[in-house]
Protein backbone atom coordinates (compact mmCIF):
# COMPACT_ATOMS: atom_id res chain seq x y z
CA UNK A 1 0.00 0.00 0.00
CA UNK A 2 2.64 2.17 0.97
CA UNK A 3 4.76 1.44 -2.54
CA UNK A 4 1.92 2.07 -4.48
CA UNK A 5 1.20 5.98 -2.71
CA UNK A 6 4.85 6.64 -3.10
CA UNK A 7 4.93 5.78 -7.12
CA UNK A 8 1.71 7.88 -7.44
CA UNK A 9 2.96 11.05 -5.97
CA UNK A 10 6.56 10.85 -7.64
CA UNK A 11 5.78 8.89 -10.58
CA UNK A 12 9.07 9.63 -12.51
CA UNK A 13 11.14 8.71 -9.79
CA UNK A 14 9.56 5.61 -9.71
CA UNK A 15 10.00 5.04 -13.38
CA UNK A 16 13.70 5.69 -12.73
CA UNK A 17 14.23 3.26 -10.34
CA UNK A 18 12.00 0.74 -11.33
CA UNK A 19 13.37 1.04 -14.91
CA UNK A 20 16.18 -1.18 -15.52
CA UNK A 21 19.06 -0.17 -17.55
CA UNK A 22 19.49 -2.07 -20.68
CA UNK A 23 22.27 -3.12 -22.91
CA UNK A 24 23.40 -0.31 -25.03
CA UNK A 25 22.22 2.86 -23.29
CA UNK A 26 24.89 5.26 -22.12
CA UNK A 27 25.25 6.56 -18.55
CA UNK A 28 25.04 10.27 -18.08
CA UNK A 29 27.17 11.15 -15.92
CA UNK A 30 26.08 12.89 -12.92
CA UNK A 31 25.46 16.70 -12.57
CA UNK A 32 27.45 18.82 -10.20
CA UNK A 33 25.71 21.92 -9.00
CA UNK A 34 28.88 24.61 -9.02
CA UNK A 35 30.28 25.25 -5.98
CA UNK A 36 29.39 28.44 -4.07
CA UNK A 37 32.33 30.54 -3.39
CA UNK A 38 33.10 31.30 0.22
CA UNK A 39 34.76 34.23 2.57
CA UNK A 40 36.94 33.15 4.91
CA UNK A 41 35.83 32.03 8.20
CA UNK A 42 35.18 34.77 10.81
CA UNK A 43 36.47 35.26 14.33
CA UNK A 44 34.34 32.06 15.26
CA UNK A 45 35.01 30.04 12.73
CA UNK A 46 32.28 30.19 10.47
CA UNK A 47 31.75 30.42 6.03
CA UNK A 48 29.58 33.10 4.85
CA UNK A 49 29.16 32.59 0.75
CA UNK A 50 30.57 35.11 -1.38
CA UNK A 51 28.25 36.95 -3.87
CA UNK A 52 28.92 36.71 -7.24
CA UNK A 53 29.68 40.28 -8.92
CA UNK A 54 26.88 41.48 -11.36
CA UNK A 55 28.41 43.03 -14.51
CA UNK A 56 26.45 45.52 -16.00
CA UNK A 57 24.61 44.89 -19.17
CA UNK A 58 25.89 45.36 -22.31
CA UNK A 59 23.38 48.02 -23.85
CA UNK A 60 24.41 49.92 -20.70
CA UNK A 61 28.74 49.98 -22.06
CA UNK A 62 27.14 50.57 -25.41
CA UNK A 63 25.51 54.11 -24.46
CA UNK A 64 28.28 55.38 -22.68
CA UNK A 65 30.82 54.53 -24.90
CA UNK A 66 28.39 55.91 -27.55
CA UNK A 67 27.90 59.03 -25.50
CA UNK A 68 31.56 59.57 -25.08
CA UNK A 69 32.50 59.18 -28.74
CA UNK A 70 29.85 62.32 -29.23
CA UNK A 71 31.97 64.41 -26.86
CA UNK A 72 34.56 63.83 -28.24
CA UNK A 73 32.72 64.67 -32.12
CA UNK A 74 31.13 67.81 -30.82
CA UNK A 75 34.57 69.20 -29.26
CA UNK A 76 36.70 68.04 -32.53
CA UNK A 77 33.58 70.23 -34.42
CA UNK A 78 33.89 72.69 -31.79
CA UNK A 79 37.48 73.12 -32.43
CA UNK A 80 37.10 72.87 -36.26
CA UNK A 81 34.80 75.74 -36.10
CA UNK A 82 37.19 77.83 -33.55
CA UNK A 83 39.74 77.38 -36.25
CA UNK A 84 38.06 78.09 -39.11
CA UNK A 85 36.55 80.85 -37.36
CA UNK A 86 40.02 82.09 -36.62
CA UNK A 87 41.19 81.80 -40.28
CA UNK A 88 38.37 83.45 -41.69
CA UNK A 89 39.01 86.37 -39.04
CA UNK A 90 42.70 86.30 -40.36
CA UNK A 91 42.03 86.42 -43.56
CA UNK A 92 39.67 89.37 -43.12
CA UNK A 93 42.08 91.28 -40.85
CA UNK A 94 44.59 90.37 -44.42
CA UNK A 95 42.51 91.60 -46.34
CA UNK A 96 42.23 95.01 -44.32
CA UNK A 97 45.59 95.28 -43.93
CA UNK A 98 45.71 94.83 -47.77
CA UNK A 99 43.11 97.24 -48.31
CA UNK A 100 45.06 99.77 -46.36
CA UNK A 101 48.13 99.33 -47.64
CA UNK A 102 46.54 99.57 -51.34
CA UNK A 103 44.99 103.34 -50.32
CA UNK A 104 48.23 103.99 -48.37
CA UNK A 105 50.27 103.85 -51.46
CA UNK A 106 47.38 105.10 -53.22
CA UNK A 107 47.74 108.44 -51.31
CA UNK A 108 51.52 108.25 -51.53
CA UNK A 109 51.45 107.58 -55.31
CA UNK A 110 49.08 111.01 -55.51
CA UNK A 111 51.15 112.80 -52.97
CA UNK A 112 54.22 112.32 -55.42
CA UNK A 113 52.55 113.01 -58.29
CA UNK A 114 51.41 116.28 -56.84
CA UNK A 115 54.61 117.05 -55.68
CA UNK A 116 56.47 116.27 -59.02
CA UNK A 117 53.80 118.57 -60.61
CA UNK A 118 54.75 121.02 -57.94
CA UNK A 119 58.52 120.69 -58.95
CA UNK A 120 57.55 121.14 -62.68
CA UNK A 121 55.55 123.85 -62.47
CA UNK A 122 58.55 125.80 -59.93
CA UNK A 123 60.67 125.04 -62.00
CA UNK A 124 59.11 126.30 -65.23
CA UNK A 125 58.34 129.40 -63.37
CA UNK A 126 62.12 129.35 -62.48
CA UNK A 127 63.42 128.93 -65.69
CA UNK A 128 60.65 131.59 -67.27
CA UNK A 129 61.57 133.97 -64.60
CA UNK A 130 65.42 133.41 -65.06
CA UNK A 131 65.42 133.33 -69.19
CA UNK A 132 66.89 135.93 -70.72
CA UNK A 133 64.76 136.77 -74.07
CA UNK A 134 66.22 138.32 -76.83
CA UNK A 135 64.60 141.14 -79.47
CA UNK A 136 65.85 142.69 -82.45
CA UNK A 137 65.89 146.53 -81.54
CA UNK A 138 66.70 148.58 -84.60
CA UNK A 139 68.37 148.35 -87.76
CA UNK A 140 70.13 150.91 -89.87
CA UNK A 141 70.59 150.17 -93.77
CA UNK A 142 73.20 151.19 -96.42
CA UNK A 143 71.48 149.92 -99.39
CA UNK A 144 73.15 151.50 -102.74
CA UNK A 145 73.58 150.71 -106.29
CA UNK A 146 77.88 149.07 -107.11
CA UNK A 147 78.03 148.58 -103.37
CA UNK A 148 77.92 145.53 -100.83
CA UNK A 149 74.43 145.81 -98.38
CA UNK A 150 75.85 147.10 -94.93
CA UNK A 151 73.28 146.49 -91.90
CA UNK A 152 73.78 148.25 -88.75
CA UNK A 153 71.86 146.00 -86.05
CA UNK A 154 70.81 145.97 -81.96
CA UNK A 155 69.63 142.88 -80.12
CA UNK A 156 68.02 144.16 -77.12
CA UNK A 157 67.61 141.88 -73.97
CA UNK A 158 64.67 142.88 -72.35
CA UNK A 159 65.02 140.98 -68.82
CA UNK A 160 67.31 141.16 -66.07
CA UNK A 161 68.92 138.12 -66.65
CA UNK A 162 71.98 137.97 -68.82
CA UNK A 163 72.38 136.01 -72.20
CA UNK A 164 75.68 135.07 -74.08
CA UNK A 165 75.47 134.46 -77.61
CA UNK A 166 77.02 131.61 -78.68
CA UNK A 167 76.39 131.72 -82.56
CA UNK A 168 74.04 132.83 -85.21
CA UNK A 169 73.60 133.23 -88.68
CA UNK A 170 73.48 136.60 -89.85
CA UNK A 171 72.51 137.65 -93.71
CA UNK A 172 69.69 139.39 -95.87
CA UNK A 173 67.84 138.02 -98.99
CA UNK A 174 66.53 139.99 -102.29
CA UNK A 175 63.72 138.23 -103.68
CA UNK A 176 60.28 139.08 -104.83
CA UNK A 177 57.07 137.95 -102.75
CA UNK A 178 56.35 134.93 -104.44
CA UNK A 179 59.39 133.58 -104.00
CA UNK A 180 59.35 132.94 -100.44
CA UNK A 181 59.78 129.28 -100.09
CA UNK A 182 63.18 129.53 -101.95
CA UNK A 183 64.30 132.17 -99.14
CA UNK A 184 67.77 130.89 -97.48
CA UNK A 185 66.07 131.63 -94.81
CA UNK A 186 63.67 129.48 -94.49
CA UNK A 187 66.15 126.40 -94.72
CA UNK A 188 67.87 128.31 -91.84
CA UNK A 189 64.99 127.99 -89.69
CA UNK A 190 64.46 124.77 -90.65
CA UNK A 191 67.58 122.93 -89.11
CA UNK A 192 67.19 121.71 -86.29
CA UNK A 193 70.77 122.09 -84.99
CA UNK A 194 72.75 125.02 -85.81
CA UNK A 195 76.20 124.03 -84.92
CA UNK A 196 77.96 125.47 -88.17
CA UNK A 197 76.69 129.02 -87.88
CA UNK A 198 80.10 131.72 -87.31
CA UNK A 199 80.83 132.15 -83.44
CA UNK A 200 79.80 135.17 -82.08
CA UNK A 201 80.64 135.00 -78.02
CA UNK A 202 78.88 137.84 -76.79
CA UNK A 203 76.88 138.87 -74.32
CA UNK A 204 73.36 140.38 -74.08
CA UNK A 205 72.73 141.92 -71.19
CA UNK A 206 69.61 144.35 -70.34
CA UNK A 207 71.85 147.57 -69.18
CA UNK A 208 74.40 146.92 -72.70
CA UNK A 209 73.16 144.78 -75.53
CA UNK A 210 74.50 143.74 -78.28
CA UNK A 211 75.23 145.43 -81.00
CA UNK A 212 76.71 144.60 -84.52
CA UNK A 213 77.34 145.41 -88.47
CA UNK A 214 76.86 142.94 -91.24
CA UNK A 215 78.07 143.14 -94.74
CA UNK A 216 77.27 140.90 -97.31
CA UNK A 217 80.03 140.26 -100.04
CA UNK A 218 78.14 140.85 -103.08
CA UNK A 219 77.16 144.15 -104.71
CA UNK A 220 73.40 144.94 -105.37
CA UNK A 221 73.37 146.27 -109.17
CA UNK A 222 71.78 149.04 -110.46
CA UNK A 223 68.92 147.20 -111.51
CA UNK A 224 68.24 145.49 -109.07
CA UNK A 225 68.64 148.55 -107.00
CA UNK A 226 65.95 149.76 -109.39
CA UNK A 227 63.33 146.76 -108.64
CA UNK A 228 64.07 147.50 -104.97
CA UNK A 229 62.66 151.36 -105.06
CA UNK A 230 59.90 149.96 -107.14
CA UNK A 231 58.78 147.80 -104.75
CA UNK A 232 59.41 144.49 -106.83
CA UNK A 233 62.12 142.97 -105.00
CA UNK A 234 62.21 143.11 -100.98
CA UNK A 235 64.83 142.81 -99.42
CA UNK A 236 64.91 140.71 -96.01
CA UNK A 237 67.07 141.34 -92.91
CA UNK A 238 67.23 137.80 -90.64
CA UNK A 239 69.09 136.07 -88.35
CA UNK A 240 68.87 132.74 -86.49
CA UNK A 241 71.21 132.88 -83.32
CA UNK A 242 71.89 130.38 -80.70
CA UNK A 243 72.44 131.84 -76.95
CA UNK A 244 72.49 130.35 -73.24
CA UNK A 245 70.79 131.83 -69.89
CA UNK A 246 73.68 132.30 -67.44
CA UNK A 247 71.46 130.90 -64.58
CA UNK A 248 69.84 128.03 -65.83
CA UNK A 249 73.03 127.61 -68.69
CA UNK A 250 69.96 125.76 -70.82
CA UNK A 251 70.38 126.16 -74.80
CA UNK A 252 67.86 128.75 -76.50
CA UNK A 253 67.65 129.74 -80.11
CA UNK A 254 66.31 133.13 -81.28
CA UNK A 255 65.11 133.80 -85.09
CA UNK A 256 64.29 136.73 -86.43
CA UNK A 257 63.14 138.34 -90.03
CA UNK A 258 62.63 141.69 -90.93
CA UNK A 259 61.72 143.77 -94.50
CA UNK A 260 64.26 146.65 -95.11
CA UNK A 261 62.14 149.63 -96.47
CA UNK A 262 64.16 150.95 -99.48
CA UNK A 263 64.89 154.61 -98.82
CA UNK A 264 63.98 154.74 -95.56
CA UNK A 265 66.67 153.86 -93.20
CA UNK A 266 65.36 153.57 -90.28
CA UNK A 267 62.54 152.08 -90.73
CA UNK A 268 61.89 148.29 -90.57
CA UNK A 269 58.61 145.84 -90.33
CA UNK A 270 59.18 142.55 -87.96
CA UNK A 271 58.03 139.59 -89.18
CA UNK A 272 58.91 136.78 -87.48
CA UNK A 273 60.49 137.49 -83.98
CA UNK A 274 60.67 133.90 -81.53
CA UNK A 275 62.25 132.90 -78.65
CA UNK A 276 62.76 128.64 -78.01
CA UNK A 277 64.47 126.55 -75.74
CA UNK A 278 65.98 123.97 -77.98
CA UNK A 279 67.56 122.16 -75.65
CA UNK A 280 68.01 121.10 -71.71
CA UNK A 281 71.78 120.54 -72.11
CA UNK A 282 73.32 122.39 -69.36
CA UNK A 283 76.00 124.14 -70.62
CA UNK A 284 79.43 124.27 -68.77
CA UNK A 285 79.78 127.47 -66.88
CA UNK A 286 83.79 127.63 -67.18
CA UNK A 287 82.83 127.02 -70.84
CA UNK A 288 80.46 130.02 -70.63
CA UNK A 289 82.71 132.28 -68.87
CA UNK A 290 86.09 131.74 -70.45
CA UNK A 291 87.99 133.08 -73.61
CA UNK A 292 85.29 134.06 -75.71
CA UNK A 293 87.45 135.44 -78.13
CA UNK A 294 85.89 134.81 -81.84
CA UNK A 295 87.38 131.15 -83.27
CA UNK A 296 88.51 131.21 -86.78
Amino acid sequence: MLNIFHKFIHPKQSRMTDQKPQEGDKKTPPINPPPVPVHQGDAEGQQHPVEPKVEAPTSDSSTQKNQADGRESRKNIEQWNRNHRQTMYGIVINSILVGITGISIWFGYRSLKITQDALLVSQKQFESANQPYLQIASVRDSLRPNRPPLVNYTIDNLVSQPAKIVMGKIGIEIMQPDSAHLSPWMLYKSQKKIENYPRIEQYAIKESPYSDTWTADNYITENEFHFIESGVYHVFFYGDILYVSLVTRHELRYHFRVELLAGQRKQFQIWENDNQKISDTVRNLGELLGDFSPKP
